[in-house]
């Protein structure tokens, strides 16, 4: 699954956070929990629908959205284990950046 955690905080939107991780490919669904107020629960999940834009997306260092740093991991994993399961799926490791 190309599946990735966000940890978003509490003030960024889903527009917010599709406009973003959209640039690194196709997004099969973006998944953002709220409370019954409206605001939304600091963590959400974004589903590429590639390996490739998986990679693209755990490539990136940091993820700053409107000023807001945006935590990304792989299946409960942190980003160091994630960038590990993205070079496996890549031919060269040199390519990725993690």
């Amino acid at each position: 699954m190309q599946r990735i955690f966000l940890n978003v905080g509490y003030e960024l939107s889903e527009k917010q956070l599709r406009a973003h991780f959209i640039t690194f490919g196709v997004l099969s669904d973006l998944y953002l929990p709220k409370h019954a107020n409206g605001r939304n629960k600091g963590y959400g999940f974004a589903t590429f629908a590639t390996e490739q834009s998986l990679t693209l997306a755990l490539q990136q260092p940091k993820h700053i959205i409107n000023g807001v740093t945006v935590q990304v991991s792989c299946h409960g994993r942190d980003i160091a284990a994630a960038c590990l399961v993205a070079s496996s799926m890549v031919n060269s490791c040199s390519t990725v950046l993690c």
